[in-house]
């Protein structure tokens, strides 16, 4: 007989298909609005500048813009402000009623006050700031990409089509290659890490007022993928000393990225060749990694392609090493130990789409002011595309970062890392043999696009209190499971018979299991359902596994580019 946990850890994970799907809706929704925003942007362009468009005449249009903008930015946060308020009380009510419907007996919930939900979901920082320090920063960086590509125009003598395509994008490249279409990319960001912050933190605020019932909250990871470094990407040991991580092996000490202490690590794999990039910092430092990766910036984890486009500088290595020290591994633009910076070689279409730019610079054309470091941290020069290389990846004990060529960077699996572990409720010892979340108070989102969830474990002892029997509604004919009057048939006190009830009913922990291993068990119409007959049948027979139908910024891939990327599969599926 299938126990509540397992029940419940069922209905969590298939109302992660519910929640993806009010995802990509939002996510439509709010690119529609822009889209329409943008399009008044670029007559607003066509009009304005002329042949003898001086500098004052720009400052003058600029000040324009932004306050179009501005209110764009204010209205595109109303809205999901207003739709993420009504999607977090949903989520409340879907875990009341999952646990109404798993528990075959009457339990009384306490009811969530809407003030603390609502003060929760829009006041709680994730990535280090609440969902209105985002839209802020995600103003403030589109503001300054028009800005550059304007001021870069201008500078470079351009006619009116080639700045107005610099702005907009080019056809051919479907308007990706555009300053508007990084506004794009983070708001779409911003939208998912939302979504999913919010389903999250509601469903925290329940079983905060409901905590008498849960041992503890699962960890639980879908679709996040693997991110990785090239194969002579300086680590720093435990010892002082730099290795290419390609070197690195389990059980060797290096520096952990927050704490600056030894830690060991714990896993090590070489993930073949993927599409890279290059990282420069305005000291000449370089790090060469998947578009992905991670690293640590004044408002938390940030990934290596987004850089640039938000104005986020980077940690330098920890403190309790001295600069000299930290400047001892850092690549050069120059050939620093032996390093030279990557040639970029030719972008195919395919790799454009899948790092997710052509070339973004915090440097590049017509830019005034003299960029310098801020005390700690490392300012980022440019983000460009850089061919396909060989990465490999670690795993880092404790801190789950190290310091790569002198700045912070984050072990990959910040999400796999954590997939089982669980995180503590009160004062509640955690389940014999349970994994304990590290840091314990983590919540989703660990990064954007995030997709992890945070899954209740119930208490059999919470439930069932010191009720001497209860009424299970599973049966037919609602048979009644009565504790005492079993402890006097047995001889055994009626604690014990209701902790035997409970462990074969209630159960404790479903066993780890990946999300993909998960979905393998369900029925083909539930896969078809969450993934397309298509992409059902590629998964059922084909042998691609979930990440595979993602892109590195975790995108869903079309059935073309699926063919194109993996055709032995469609031959396998017979498709």
């Amino acid at each position: 007989m299938t126990t509540f946990n397992e029940a419940f850890f069922d209905e969590s994970l298939r109302h992660a298909t519910d929640v993806r799907r009010f995802t990509i809706g939002e996510v439509a929704a709010i690119l529609e609005l822009l889209e329409k925003a943008d399009q008044q942007l670029v007559k607003k362009l066509r009009s304005r500048i002329g042949p003898r468009f001086t500098m004052e005449r720009l400052q003058n249009l600029l000040k324009d813009l932004g306050a179009a903008r501005a209110v764009t930015m204010s209205a595109l946060r109303a809205r999901l402000r207003g739709r993420l308020a009504d999607f977090a009380k949903q989520e409340v009510e879907f875990e009341a009623g999952v646990v109404q419907t798993v528990v075959p007996f009457k339990v009384e919930l306490a009811t969530v006050n809407l003030n603390t939900l609502q003060s929760a979901i829009f006041n709680r920082p994730f990535e280090g700031a609440p969902l209105r320090g985002w839209f802020k920063t995600l103003e403030v960086a589109d503001k300054r990409n028009l800005s550059r590509a304007l001021q870069t125009g201008i500078a470079n003598g351009e006619s009116v089509d080639q700045m107005v395509r610099r702005v907009a994008g080019t056809r051919a490249r479907r308007f990706a290659d555009g300053a508007l279409s990084m506004t794009r990319r983070n708001a779409e960001a911003v939208v998912r890490t939302s979504v999913n912050h919010v389903s999250n933190t509601a469903r925290e605020v329940f079983w905060d007022a409901n905590e008498d019932i849960i041992q503890a909250l699962r960890w639980t990871s879908t679709l996040d993928g693997r991110t990785c470094l090239v194969a002579e990407s300086k680590v720093l040991s435990s010892n002082g000393d730099w290795r290419n991580i390609k070197d690195i092996e389990v059980g060797d000490m290096v520096v952990g990225g927050v704490s600056g202490q030894p830690r060991c690590v714990t896993g090590r794999a070489c993930y073949g060749e993927k599409v890279t990039v290059l990282v420069e910092t305005v000291d000449g430092g370089f790090i060469q990694c998947t578009p992905d990766h991670l690293f640590l910036t004044p408002i938390g984890w940030a990934e290596a392609r987004s850089l640039c486009d938000l104005g986020l500088p980077v940690r330098g290595a920890s403190e309790s090493f001295s600069r000299d020290e930290s400047e001892v591994g850092r690549s050069r633009i120059s050939g620093h130990d032996g390093c030279q910076a990557p040639n970029p070689g030719v972008q195919s279409e395919n790799e454009r789409k899948e790092s997710g730019f052509v070339f973004r610079s915090r440097v590049a054309g017509y830019v005034e002011r003299e960029i310098r470091p801020r005390d700690g941290w490392t300012e980022i020069a440019s983000v460009r595309y850089s061919g396909r290389a060989p990465v490999y990846d670690i795993e880092v004990e404790e801190d789950h970062s190290f310091v790569c060529a002198g700045v912070v960077v984050h072990n990959s699996a910040i999400c796999q890392a954590r997939d089982g572990a669980l995180k503590p409720v009160g004062d509640k010892p955690l389940p014999n043999g349970a994994r304990r979340l590290d840091p314990p108070d983590a919540t989703p989102p660990a990064h954007p696009n995030c997709r992890s969830v945070l899954v209740a474990v119930l208490d059999g002892e919470g439930l069932l209190g010191s009720r001497p029997f209860i009424t299970d509604k599973r049966r037919p004919d609602e048979r009644i499971a009565d504790f005492r009057a079993e402890a006097r048939r047995s001889g055994k006190s009626i604690v014990d018979v209701r902790k035997a009830w409970q462990k074969e009913n209630v159960g404790t922990l479903p066993a780890e299991t990946t999300y993909n291993e998960w979905l393998g068990k369900q029925s083909a119409s539930f896969q078809d359902e969450v993934l397309g007959k298509t992409k059902g049948a590629l998964f059922r027979r084909g042998d691609l596994s979930l990440d595979k139908f993602v892109d590195r910024r975790g995108n869903e891939l079309t059935i073309t580019d699926l063919r194109g990327r993996h055709p032995g599969a469609f031959d396998a599926a017979n498709i």
